[in-house]
């Protein structure tokens, strides 16, 4: 585990925040974020949906001291979209990251050359624009298990488009330690000088030790939230994974960084969960 691990906090966006927090409570949130030197704050998304682009800016006017704003872009399984259409929400923002979130297979495979050069035009599109790019592979674990060769084949073009970081993703929450590890070496030795970043949904109560086997194995960017918070099982929990590589290697956030993320932590619950109150 040599080098600087990198945190990217979707609290605001994936983590409940855009359902269940006032616009001031996001906006004051996005500040504490970054006082805890995480290094990404996702500021916003957009989607397709039924035809539609569905737009979801969480902060305004958002300029951190330490972290750099990231606005996350869903790409479809069946494309449909064009890249230009459906990144121009998130170009116009002043984000200076796009992550992109899709699977690197179409649903259907007779798509999957064009799946790939919608993919590759994505990336190379939001690149052109001068952002940094990240890759969230929401599928990766599960082609992986299933197909490697065409793992490798989208992996390669995806870096040959100029990704800066890929995030092996699980998006069914299905992968275990040992997979995510074996997986995860793969891909390092394969791409040796490709950034690497995990994310993954805890639906089997995993997301925070397979994000330590990621670690192990190479990847410097972890994807969660606070308390592990999102939809259904949620995914992995910032604070507790940068406290357990803290014990181990005390090089990644500091203890008063880790204890502004905890202290904020709490106080996220308070205002999700709490009873109300008010007359």
């Amino acid at each position: 585990m040599n080098g600087r691990i990198r945190f990217y906090d979707a609290t605001l966006t994936e983590g409940l925040g855009r359902e269940r927090l006032t616009p001031e409570q996001r906006t004051q949130l996005a500040r504490e974020l970054d006082a805890s030197h995480v290094d990404f704050v996702e500021i916003g998304m957009v989607m397709a949906h039924n035809g539609h682009l569905e737009t979801h800016t969480m902060v305004e006017g958002f300029h951190p001291q330490h972290a750099q704003a990231a606005y996350q872009v869903v790409l479809s399984a069946e494309g449909g979209e064009t890249p230009a259409r459906i990144l121009d929400p998130a170009l116009a923002s002043d984000a200076p990251v796009i992550t992109l979130r899709g699977p690197l297979e179409p649903r259907d495979p007779a798509q999957r050359h064009e799946h790939r050069r919608y993919l590759v035009a994505a990336v190379s599109t939001a690149k052109q624009a001068g952002r940094t790019v990240i890759f969230k592979a929401e599928d990766f674990f599960a082609l992986f298990r299933r197909d490697p060769a065409s793992t490798w084949d989208v992996l390669s073009a995806l870096w040959d488009a100029g990704v800066d970081v890929l995030t092996l993703g699980d998006a069914a929450g299905r992968s275990l330690p040992w997979e995510v590890a074996t997986a995860t070496h793969e891909v390092r030795r394969r791409f040796p000088q490709l950034p690497l970043g995990f994310w993954m949904a805890n639906v089997n109560a995993c997301a925070d030790d397979n994000a330590l086997s990621a670690v192990a194995q190479g990847v410097s960017l972890i994807h969660g939230t606070l308390h592990g918070y999102g939809q259904n099982q949620g995914y992995t929990d910032l604070a507790c994974v940068g406290a357990a590589l803290w014990r181990q290697r005390q090089a990644v956030l500091t203890s008063q960084d880790l204890e502004h993320l905890w202290d904020w932590s709490e106080i996220l619950h308070q205002w999700l969960y709490a009873p109300d109150t008010r007359s």
